[in-house]
């Protein structure tokens, strides 16, 4: 058995207190990770746990700053830079390199977005990471080759 899926996530075993709510038995490590226009936002600056982080900028009227987030699906750590991010509101999700904002994939059901970080740099709908733009909405999801791999209530921006 591979401990690599086929995009190269590294398939590792959860801890015993992880999340009850989805299947644990082989969470998620994203280690690529783009924007629409091909950069990268895998940081080797931020680190959780030996994997390198993934930053995005986030803005909300005229507040901006950065947002590193753990690469370990379903893990709900974060550190904020330069802007205190507040319960429940909304905020737009860029590249921190050329400042697009990353394309919402549908709606969630908490009246935010589901954001799409590609996992690849053709930026498809297809193999992507998905987020809610809503501060404390716990509403995710990987899909890998156009199928839905995992969608947890578990990571939060």
């Amino acid at each position: 058995m591979s401990v690599f899926t086929n995009k190269g996530m590294l398939k590792f075993p959860n801890r015993k207190d992880a999340n009850p709510t989805h299947d644990t038995s082989h969470p998620y490590i994203i280690k690529e990770c783009y924007c629409p226009n091909g950069h990268s936002l895998i940081n080797e600056d931020i680190m959780f746990n030996n994997s390198k982080g993934i930053m995005v900028e986030v803005s909300r009227f005229n507040e901006n700053g950065k947002l590193a987030l753990s690469p370990v699906y379903g893990c709900k750590n974060k550190i904020t830079l330069d802007i205190s991010l507040k319960m429940d509101e909304l905020y737009d999700i860029k590249c921190p390199t050329c400042h697009v904002l990353l394309p919402a994939f549908n709606d969630c059901h908490c009246g935010g977005k589901i954001v799409s970080l590609f996992m690849d740099k053709k930026a498809e709908f297809n193999n992507f990471v998905g987020v809610c733009n809503r501060i404390g909405c716990k509403e995710a999801k990987i899909r890998l080759d156009e199928e839905l791999i995992q969608e947890v209530m578990g990571t939060a921006l």
